[in-house]
């Protein structure tokens, strides 16, 4: 799920115990890819020439990203509460309390805040933009000031991925958008 102001990514149901809601099949954007099972014919409609995932990504938002391009395609996804899988997040994480944003390695974070900016420009529809643009402006530039204070090489990290963002940004018409509304 995206979170409907900052569309930042939540696991439907992440940390709680399961609510007699989870344990209905529904209709969600993108499975977790921890578990996720696809139809051939599903990827194969949204393959390119290196296939159905986006390499550039290499962790992080890519099941979202992957789950977004196919409901823009027309598929649908669904829960599927009968699976079950225990995925230990955090693996990469230095020990403590705390988020693990502020516990992983700064390539790692690089990587989340690169990959989130490429599957919004690659898939967000205007009409969904235009009223959450400022919050994800200031909530964006939090992070990335945050982030960098906390640790100084994520800017560094991130300046590396540049490349990959702007070139998303120039290739982004290539993509058909949806509503959000309509995707689940």
């Amino acid at each position: 799920m995206l979170h409907p102001l900052s569309l930042e990514v939540r696991d439907r149901g992440y940390g709680r115990p399961a609510a007699p809601g989870l344990r209905a099949p529904r209709p969600v954007l993108a499975p977790c890819g921890a578990l996720a099972v696809f139809r051939r014919q599903a990827l194969a409609s949204v393959a390119d020439e290196r296939g159905p995932w986006a390499e550039h990504f290499f962790c992080f938002w890519e099941d979202l990203e992957l789950g977004w391009r196919l409901a823009n395609h027309g598929w649908r996804i669904r829960s599927c509460p009968e699976a079950v899988a225990s995925h230990r997040r955090g693996a990469g994480a230095a020990r403590g309390a705390g988020p693990l944003r502020w516990r992983r390695p700064p390539e790692l974070e690089a990587c989340i805040l690169s990959n989130r900016w490429m599957t919004l420009i690659r898939h967000l529809h205007p009409l969904d933009l235009a009223p959450r643009l400022p919050l994800l402006l200031l909530w964006d530039a939090g992070l990335l000031v945050a982030g960098a204070l906390r640790r100084p090489p994520l800017v560094r990290a991130l300046l590396r991925r540049w490349p990959l963002v702007v070139a998303e940004w120039r290739g982004r018409r290539r993509f058909s958008r949806r509503r959000l509304r309509e995707l689940t």
